[in-house]
């Protein structure tokens, strides 16, 4: 079984959550998008700088993992997903919405801790494991 994270779990491990390190060791593959790398490495980069910490687990974690880069078929999908969120009456973090356009495009359930791939699920065909 593949799995996709997204940035609230590759955090979330990094903090050494044990039910995360189960589900990737667990996993044929682990892939992410382009856009939770982007902030995974932010995060890390901002550590840095801020001298919080002076390592690079993020773009090691990184390395090992299939990173799925975002197209115009993920930005058609999170278009048309947004929209029937806001005919709804509702919005989600863009951001979100991206990145739940590349799982669903890659047909891989999404791992999670947030819970705003609850609205995109009932507008995209989006598998969602939250833990």
């Amino acid at each position: 079984m593949n799995v996709f994270l997204d940035s609230s779990a590759i955090i979330s491990y990094l903090k050494g959550d044990e039910k995360v390190r189960e589900v990737i060791e667990s996993a044929d593959e682990v892939f992410t998008s382009s856009i939770c790398a982007f902030e995974t490495l932010v995060g890390e980069s901002y550590a840095r700088i801020k001298k919080f910490r002076s390592g690079n687990e993020a773009s090691a974690f990184l390395e090992g993992t299939v990173i799925v880069p975002f197209n115009e078929k993920d930005a058609e999908l999170a278009a048309e997903a947004q929209a029937k969120l806001v005919a709804k009456g509702t919005t989600q973090n863009a951001i979100d919405v991206l990145i739940a356009a590349s799982a669903a495009r890659s047909n891989i359930e999404i791992v999670t801790k947030d819970r705003d791939y609850d609205a995109i699920q009932e507008v995209m065909n989006l598998r969602v494991k939250k833990i």
